[in-house]
């Protein structure tokens, strides 16, 4: 008999996904369980439920952009708040660190042409920012299918 193991390298990505909302409460149901490492950023304490599942820390930073700079080399950014102004900080404070994997933004297509248009403007590289997020193609903003493209996008930036 022969045997044949694929070996598993278990090296778990680092998501810090900004904003408890609606979709990122769908975000996080979706990833639970993944090999991905969750850090659920909110400035509302209220806004995390009462038990997380397992692989997700929530942490209360306001404003939600101060908690970039805690964040560990080679984790991914993902903001989707309550507010455009909260987006764009979170997306300048995590572009500007320079060594953050991945960044990324709920949205459009226009809101990427304008925030791209200001993160130059600030100086900082806006080809780092992807947005929308998640894998491309999908047309719709359900939150459970955003939180789906999102993760099967993680999924793709690890080393499982």
């Amino acid at each position: 008999m022969t045997l044949l193991f694929e070996p598993y390298a278990g090296v778990a990505l680092r998501v810090a996904l900004i904003g408890a909302g609606h979709v990122g409460r769908e975000v996080v149901e979706v990833m639970a369980g993944l090999p991905l490492r969750i850090e659920w950023i909110d400035p509302r304490a209220d806004a995390f439920p009462a038990t997380l599942p397992p692989g997700v820390r929530a942490i209360v930073a306001d404003p939600p952009a101060d908690a970039v700079a805690d964040l560990a080399p080679g984790t991914a950014v993902v903001a989707m708040t309550h507010g455009h102004d909260l987006d764009l900080a979170i997306a300048a404070a995590a572009i500007a660190r320079g060594d953050l994997r991945y960044v990324g933004v709920i949205g459009s297509e226009p809101k990427a042409a304008r925030f791209s248009a200001r993160l130059e403007r600030r100086g900082l590289d806006a080809s780092r920012l992807r947005c929308p997020i998640g894998v491309p193609g999908l047309a719709t903003k359900h939150p459970r299918a955003v939180a789906i493209a999102l993760a099967a996008e993680m999924l793709g930036l690890g080393r499982f």
